[in-house]
């Protein structure tokens, strides 16, 4: 490997996402309209530098003119919006443009090859590039993760009823195949969402089995609070359950089952 190719594979572009936390092997859709944002597709396309999704830790400035509900599609495309401190650990890949648009707005796909942890900032403006160091997860104990395959497998099944068939088909057949613990776990986490300061949490534990146990546990909050009809309140967290349904279950967004937790 080249020097150059070597410092472009220790490099991102790091795009802050509200809302957004990306693990390894997930493919995450964007519509990218900001400017700046813009050009930072087109360089990662050009360099070759993969794209960090990073969840936000705060807001670091305003747009310089807010945004009017009566303002053109032109206006909107032709500023930038609010500008946020990215999270230091974040899942980055790279970058395949699925669509431009006339309006020079980009439709992209992400796909979720690396978990990384911010180095270095290189540059920071009109967008940040970072030096990063490659953290991806791990597994330590073959067994705990079998073990917990099977919890994950028979939650889900007791959690989604009906649909559960539909869930199984969409998970590929290597991950049944080989009990990828990891596999499993992150097309789980696309049925049963959680929030996004949850999800950084499940982010930054390196070992698969303990992300795993974590999660099994609030699956388990949520069957015992909907087959009892009780509200649970573990020592951290409160939950608030919403489940979205389909008429026809064909739906993958109208079937997954939303978990929202606040500070009690």
């Amino acid at each position: 490997m080249s020097e150059t190719n070597a410092t472009q594979k220790n490099q991102v572009a790091i795009f802050p996402v509200p809302g957004m936390v990306a693990f390894e092997g997930q493919h995450h859709l964007l519509h990218v309209f900001e400017p700046r944002y813009r050009k930072m597709i087109e360089y990662c396309v050009e360099h070759e530098i993969n794209l960090g999704l990073a969840l936000p830790k705060r807001q670091i400035s305003s747009p310089a003119k807010a945004a009017s509900s009566k303002a053109t599609i032109k206006e909107v495309l032709s500023q930038n919006q609010a500008t946020y401190e990215a999270s230091e650990l974040f899942g980055a890949g790279p970058v395949n443009v699925l669509k431009k648009l006339p309006d020079g707005r980009f439709l992209v796909a992400v796909n979720i090859e690396q978990r990384v942890r911010l180095d270095q900032v290189v540059q920071s403006l009109p967008f940040t590039i970072a030096r990063v160091v490659e953290e991806n997860s791990c597994i330590e104990d073959a067994g705990k993760a079998e073990q917990l395959f099977c919890n994950l497998k028979e939650l889900s099944e007791s959690i989604l009823k009906e649909k559960y068939s539909y869930f199984a088909e969409r998970v590929p057949e290597d991950v049944w195949q080989s009990q990828d613990l990891e596999g499993l776990l992150i097309r789980v986490m696309e049925w049963f969402r959680l929030e996004s300061r949850i999800l950084q949490r499940l982010l930054e534990e390196p070992i698969v089995e303990e992300r795993a146990a974590q999660f099994v546990e609030i699956m388990q909050v949520y069957l015992r609070q909907v087959g009892d009809d009780v509200v649970l309140e573990p020592a951290e967290l409160e939950p608030t359950l919403i489940q979205d349904e389909s008429e026809d279950g064909s739906d993958d967004e109208d079937n997954v089952i939303h978990v929202n937790f606040k500070t009690s």
